[in-house]
């Protein structure tokens, strides 16, 4: 029966990450896509900076930068949009 030796070298690809170290991992937000409602909260489709639309993804509001937010829904006021009457104010 052979036996296992200790690995000496880069940590491969498929290493398992510290969960504190995965916690402290932040993304840029690029831009908010589209918004939507999930499970009764507010959610937003975000591209992310230096990441491709393949990236994209929807995350809760308070995950979100408030100025971030307050910046999308803007956006959508100004291009004539419809904008729910739940929405954050101007």
């Amino acid at each position: 029966m052979a036996r296992l030796k200790a690995h000496h070298g880069p940590t491969p690809a498929y290493a398992i990450q510290d969960p504190d170290e995965v916690a402290a991992q932040t993304y840029e937000v690029e831009e908010l896509l589209a918004h939507a409602i999930h499970e009764s909260k507010r959610s937003y489709l975000v591209r992310w900076v230096g990441y491709t639309e393949e990236d994209d993804g929807w995350e809760p509001e308070e995950h979100i930068d408030p100025g971030t937010v307050k910046r999308y829904w803007q956006k959508l006021r100004a291009l004539g949009a419809d904008v729910p009457s739940g929405a954050p104010p101007p």
